[in-house]
């Protein structure tokens, strides 16, 4: 199982240490990663005032471990996953099998560190939103 630990944010930082460490580089928008590990599309969009949406299309060629220690807590992570096959979201307190026949919407503070396991051969079909704390107390 390959594992990458890494880190999300509401701004822009987060992108190309998170490529380099799949092995791959940020090009237009676009997370581009050697096939060995997944094939698809990867996708990122700042949409200005403290938000980014990160888009996530892609088959796992391989069993994976993405570990969650995101650089700055200032955010919420919402994560809409209608993946197909096996994944589990855990962390100290939870795991949870995500997908569309299972949990497909979490909304997660920052400051947990959290796994994502996906077995290879698995449909990863996600949409991430990234918002910062204080801009979600604003619209609130």
């Amino acid at each position: 199982m390959k594992t990458i630990e890494h880190s999300y944010g509401a701004d822009l930082d987060w992108i190309a240490p998170f490529a380099k460490k799949l092995g791959g580089k940020f090009k237009n928008n676009f997370i581009i990663v050697p096939t060995g590990i997944f094939t698809g599309t990867r996708y990122v969009l700042d949409c200005g005032d403290d938000i980014v949406a990160y888009y996530v299309d892609v088959t796992n060629n391989r069993d994976v471990n993405l570990i969650q220690k995101n650089k700055n807590n200032d955010f919420i992570g919402i994560y809409y996953n209608l993946t197909e096959g096996e994944v589990t979201y855990s962390s100290d307190s939870f795991s949870q099998n995500v997908g569309r026949w299972q949990y497909n919407l979490l909304v997660m503070d920052s400051a947990l560190e959290t796994n994502y396991q996906i077995k290879a051969g698995s449909r990863s079909f996600v949409l991430c939103i990234f918002i910062k704390k204080n801009k979600l107390a604003s619209l609130l």
